[in-house]
């Protein structure tokens, strides 16, 4: 993803002043929010602008309404939105929390890659529109389609689309999400969809949890040392340090060994640098899984040999993700209290794995 800073203060500069407070103080009257890359102003008459994770400016319009005068019919969005194309698995299952899964009109993928029974449904009825794999977006499709706004973390997507008169919402940005940022991103959804309370809700039981685990988090005996990343031929990805992920775990009173890295997710670093931080790590969490080709602990050995020697592979523990947890964003308070009670297990007796499980020995 290119870098955005420069586009993004453009943005907020644009908007005049952020002030944080709760979605229903935005649909109540013209104040913004500020939502790590992202932001929402709203204006009078029910309309909104957004900054997107690119820093661009679109405008969500009440149907039957005028756009803004100058604006491009690809800036313009309707709300509430009717029909959505989404291409992350994760943001998919947010509009789950937003009572708005039934406005999803195509996605990424088969039938048999989701577990949210709507979309498995809708694919299966043609309902749902599959729009290929996510590297390789159907045009033709979209076309048909002509959504009334497409989610995506592509960029490269926007001109193509533009020229179809598809607005675009780039809902990633150069770096990876913030804990913050990851529980608050329905506020930054909810004007698509007029879903405010259900973001207000989403939000106050996110941070709930993340509060319960902090608590109990006092109580630790052990600060376990924890990598997380993705072990290829010839590379590696971590998780950076300032990402969703690597914060709950200090949360959890675990010591993330990349807090260093900075950038987008799973960001690609040195073969040598994994090693040596590998060698002091007791967990590492890894999205490599039996799907892909990973069993076992032997198999992601066999994957690249010279990080056979990192802890977790013999004196620690590997866990990887169940096909549940991409599509788990509606259940974000239930995966931090399983990372928590994976990193202490004394903390959370009797708790049993939902979204991930333990790599075995062979």
């Amino acid at each position: 993803m290119k870098n955005t800073s420069v586009a993004i203060i453009t943005c907020l500069a644009a908007l005049l002043v952020l002030i944080w407070g709760p979605a229903a103080a935005i649909a109540a009257g013209p104040k913004f929010q500020s939502i790590g890359q992202f932001s929402v102003r709203h204006i009078e008459g029910g309309r909104y602008e957004i900054c997107d994770g690119l820093g661009r400016i679109l405008h969500l319009v009440p149907r039957d309404e005028e756009p803004p005068s100058g604006a491009q019919a690809h800036e313009v969005i309707s709300i509430p939105v009717k029909r959505v194309a989404i291409t992350g698995d994760r943001d998919t299952s947010l509009l789950l929390a937003l009572n708005a899964i039934d406005t999803v009109a195509a996605v990424t993928g088969e039938a048999k890659d989701w577990v949210i029974p709507r979309i498995r449904q809708g694919l299966e009825d043609g309902s749902i529109m599959s729009l290929g794999k996510s590297m390789t977006l159907d045009y033709e499709a979209m076309a048909r389609l002509k959504p009334d706004v497409i989610f995506t973390w592509d960029e490269s997507v926007i001109p193509k689309l533009s020229d179809l008169g598809v607005p675009v919402v780039i809902n990633y940005g150069d770096e990876a999400r913030t804990l913050k940022t990851q529980i608050q991103f329905v506020r930054f959804l909810a004007p698509f969809f007029g879903e405010f309370q259900a973001a207000d809700e989403y939000v106050l039981r996110m941070e709930k949890a993340l509060a319960d685990i902090q608590q109990k988090a006092q109580r630790a005996k052990r600060r376990p040392k924890v990598i997380w990343g993705d072990v290829y031929e010839h590379r590696v990805m971590v998780e950076p340090g300032q990402s969703w992920a690597a914060q709950l775990i200090d949360s959890a009173k675990g010591e993330y060994l990349f807090k260093d890295v900075r950038g987008s997710s799973c960001l690609e670093v040195s073969l040598e640098r994994f090693f040596s931080t590998g060698r002091q790590a007791d967990i590492m969490f890894t999205y490599r899984t039996p799907t892909t080709g990973i069993g076992s602990k032997k198999a992601l050995a066999r994957t690249n040999p010279a990080l056979a020697g990192i802890k977790p592979m013999s004196g620690g523990k590997i866990y990887f993700p169940l096909p549940i947890y991409n599509q788990s964003g509606h259940l974000m308070d239930q995966v931090i209290t399983e990372i928590a009670a994976i990193l202490q297990p004394e903390l959370f007796p009797g708790h049993k794995l939902k979204f991930f499980l333990e790599l075995p020995e062979e």
